[in-house]
């Protein structure tokens, strides 16, 4: 088997975090809001991320334990240290890296529903 590169990530947020979770994606990310084809349920979002997408649908009750899960997504950005200026002014989290692999910059952070994301840059 042989996978050529990354479709899509599902990432879920409590209902009533919908608004804040999508903005966090458009807005503090950056990141190009796609239209949901049809027959899909209006909640949530589909978004780009170069050929990638990440989806964001609501999160079923009763599953609050996977949102202390470390399950994340990495993002690959050109400029770490502008990346976390734009959290830090967004109010947004970080989570610096104890141990980061030897050539490689990452800081951790999590959107308003608990999802961790990893923002790294291109190895060294």
């Amino acid at each position: 088997m042989t996978i050529l590169a990354l479709h899509h990530v599902n990432l879920t947020f409590p209902a009533e975090l919908e608004a804040e979770t999508v903005r966090f994606y458009v807005e503090t990310l950056e990141l190009e809001a796609l239209p949901k084809p049809q027959g899909r349920r209006s909640q949530g979002a589909w978004l780009r991320v170069g050929a990638a997408e990440i989806h964001l649908s609501p999160d079923a009750p009763g599953r609050a334990e996977q949102l202390a899960a470390d399950r994340h997504l990495c993002l690959v950005v050109a400029d770490l240290d502008t990346t976390e200026a734009r959290l830090h002014a967004a109010g947004t989290p970080i989570e610096h890296d104890p141990r980061p692999p030897v050539g490689y910059r990452r800081l951790f952070t999590r959107d308003p529903a608990g999802n961790r994301l990893e923002l790294s840059e291109p190895p060294c």
